[in-house]
């Protein structure tokens, strides 16, 4: 993936993307946990719910 492409993808996708290439768990959680936070301000709580869970699972050993 180029810088162009991550240019034009939204802000917290790129982070996400260039997270998942360097393989940092904990930044990737971050990721899904900023998403998460705009979800509940946006109010669809229901992707909140799926962007909080899959940060918790990612950083945890035992995996729901």
């Amino acid at each position: 993936m180029s810088a162009t492409d991550l240019v034009e993808l939204p802000p917290l996708d790129a982070a996400e993307r260039t997270f998942e290439q360097l393989g940092s768990v904990g930044h990737r959680a971050a990721a899904w946990i900023a998403k998460a936070d705009l979800d509940t301000s946006r109010g669809s709580a229901e992707a909140a719910a799926a962007h909080y869970r899959r940060a918790a699972e990612a950083l945890q050993d035992f995996h729901f």
